[in-house]
């Protein structure tokens, strides 16, 4: 029986280098912060995403549910929405890589901080996040200007009004789901696989951009307001990975800022 690995410095298990294939040849060794998962991975985990999220649509609509949100159903969606993708990923790393797959939470593990200070930090900076970009600016520029909130925005803030399952369902979709799933799937997978191919610039934007698309809206200022600080905030997301080796942190930053827009919704009753 071979000898389990010793932990590395911070503590964390190390990923034992992987078996010669079948000519003899080991794989690439990974620098730190690489992964070994690159852009057609990416396609993959895309592609199996988009399938799912596809099944999901195609099953409420044969269940004839008429999209209220006072429906079961709506909870439901917030929570298999954003599950979906998420374990579809890691079941694809895991297939795929294991036990390398585990470089997808740390892949710099001498410069990670530990899980549970990277994802208390990362919740602070994202009340600051909160603070700065969404009370400041985004608040400044409905007042200034007038402009409405994208109606995602005014569902979360009616399904937070919704007592019983759907309240549950949004503070455990928004605040758990949505920034574990989302940080998989576009900073672990798609920036951390294209920057294997790519260079972590060039990775940070084209993932961003996705990260933006995905939160389109049906109005042309609804899909620019959203968006833009999708895109935005990817870019964070992606420069506190590459930075500090540890997607906890982005997943903390994440998880701040979703709970305090939470927050302030149950309190005031509107986004």
């Amino acid at each position: 029986m071979s000898a389990i690995p010793p932990p590395d410095v911070r503590g964390y298990p190390s990923v034992p280098p992987p078996p010669p294939d079948d000519l003899g040849a080991v794989p690439d060794a990974l620098a730190p912060g690489q992964v070994p998962w690159r852009w057609p991975d990416v396609l993959a985990v895309l592609g199996l995403s988009l399938v799912g999220i596809l099944l999901l649509s195609g099953g409420l609509v044969l269940s004839g549910w008429d999209g209220s949100l006072d429906d079961p159903r709506f909870a439901a969606v917030l929570v298999l929405d954003g599950t979906i993708p998420a374990v579809l990923a890691l079941g694809w790393l895991w297939l795929r890589f294991r036990p390398r797959h585990r470089l997808l939470w740390a892949p710099d593990p001498t410069r990670a901080p530990r899980t549970l200070v990277a994802l208390g930090l990362g919740g602070l900076v994202g009340l600051g996040w909160y603070v700065a970009v969404d009370v400041i600016s985004v608040f400044s520029l409905i007042v200034l200007t007038g402009f409405e909130p994208p109606e995602v925005q005014t569902e979360i803030a009616q399904a937070m009004a919704t007592p019983g399952a759907v309240m549950v369902a949004t503070w455990l979709a928004v605040a758990v789901i949505a920034p574990l799933g989302e940080e998989i799937v576009f900073r672990g997978v798609l920036y951390l696989g294209l920057a294997r191919s790519l260079g972590p610039v060039p990775a940070a934007l084209l993932s961003s951009l996705v990260f933006a698309l995905v939160h389109a809206q049906d109005t042309l200022a609804g899909t620019l307001f959203l968006g833009g600080y999708a895109f935005a905030f990817g870019l964070f997301a992606c420069w506190l990975l590459h930075r500090f080796g540890s997607l906890w942190l982005p997943i903390g930053v994440h998880a701040g800022a979703n709970v305090a827009t939470l927050a302030i919704a149950s309190a005031v009753g509107g986004l």
